[in-house]
């Protein structure tokens, strides 16, 4: 079965919105939980990192038939 490029777009969008509302949670939690800000500083700094590495792999252009 073959999904249109629409659909694989879209499935990719979801699954990102659903990382986040999952992140937002734990973010909450943390702080709630009066948490070290170190701890919360580290997460800071991974989800930076997680996008930074994601919008490189983004801009890297897709080499067909390779």
């Amino acid at each position: 079965m073959k999904y249109s490029p629409a659909f694989v777009r879209r499935c990719h969008g979801q699954a990102i919105a659903e990382y986040m509302v999952v992140l937002a949670v734990v973010a909450v939690g943390l702080a709630i939980a009066d948490a070290d800000p170190a701890v919360v500083d580290q997460l800071v700094a991974a989800v930076k990192s997680f996008f930074k590495a994601f919008s490189f792999a983004l801009s890297i252009p897709a080499q067909h038939g390779v």
